[in-house]
């Protein structure tokens, strides 16, 4: 006789539907679960080597985050990450005029806000400011 496989809770976020042998999704979460393979390749949506070359030109023009909400005060914040002002999907060009150096939580956070994208809500980071550690708020706690 084989081993059944225990029970285990549904991937989709605050789902508490057990799931059953190999399934990664509850029934309910199975038809709109993203599949790997849906997405096109970086390079098909447009992050090719030209984009890498440009990408590399903002780092370098713009070291430190441009900080779009305001967050990071007098503080400065090393920018990793560029981002289309008006993403490609909406219309949005490969362009100087079009792109900002931003840090990855504002990038994270920008993405979130615009709806492109997964991840949890903007709520769930209101709090703790930008470039700082998950454990933030309970690092907080334990100092105050």
């Amino acid at each position: 006789m084989m081993p059944v496989r225990p029970p285990r809770p549904c991937r989709a976020s605050d789902c508490r539907n057990l799931v059953y042998g190999n399934e990664l999704y509850c029934e309910l979460h199975r038809a709109s679960a993203r599949l790997p393979d849906e997405r096109l390749s970086a390079a098909r949506r447009g992050y090719d080597y030209n984009w890498k070359k440009l990408r590399m030109m903002v780092l370098r023009g713009k070291p430190l985050c441009e900080d779009p909400f305001g967050i990071h005060g007098d503080q400065p914040v090393i920018a990793t990450e560029v981002d289309h002002i008006i993403p490609l999907s909406r219309g949005g060009e490969n362009t100087l005029e079009n792109l900002q150096a931003l840090c990855k939580s504002c990038h994270s956070r920008k993405t979130r806000k615009e709806g492109v994208g997964g991840g949890k809500s903007l709520e769930s980071n209101k709090k703790r400011p930008c470039g700082q550690s998950k454990n933030y708020d309970r690092e907080m706690e334990v100092k105050g």
